[in-house]
């Protein structure tokens, strides 16, 4: 099992009990959101990202979303629900061509708004002095 970058097992000596033992893994943490309309994304001390937003399909029955946050590679998890169309049923919708900042989601018929989320891990976690508070 390989290591990640940045990452380092170690083990801690406590002296009263004379064993060794793991440290305690930091959980998880929200530290940004942003919303505005229908478009949002929440960030986590891990590099961990939810994103997610509308959008509505051209003539051409696509659209080409940019992410809010650049991720890290393509490993990422992409949802695509239709809101409504001018057609009564029937409506198949998806994505294709996926990049670390961008997706293209295609339905069957022009003019669809869709819903999409991404989540996976983003290209950059701002350090704690980044932060704004």
């Amino acid at each position: 099992m390989g290591a990640q970058a940045g990452a380092a097992d170690y083990y801690m000596l406590d002296q009263e009990n004379k064993r060794f033992k793991l440290p305690r893994k930091q959980k998880r943490q929200l530290i940004q959101s942003w919303s505005s309309g229908s478009s949002w994304y929440k960030l986590y001390s891990d590099g961990w990202v939810e994103q997610g937003g509308g959008a509505t399909t051209s003539t051409e029955k696509y659209v080409t979303v940019t992410l809010h946050k650049p991720m890290k590679n393509t490993n990422y998890t992409v949802s695509v629900t239709a809101g409504w169309s001018n057609a009564a049923s029937g409506q198949n919708e998806g994505f294709q061509n996926r990049t670390t900042t961008s997706i293209n989601i295609t339905t069957s018929y022009a003019s669809t708004f869709c819903m999409w989320e991404v989540k996976g891990y983003a290209a950059s976690v701002p350090t704690q002095t980044q932060l704004e508070y």
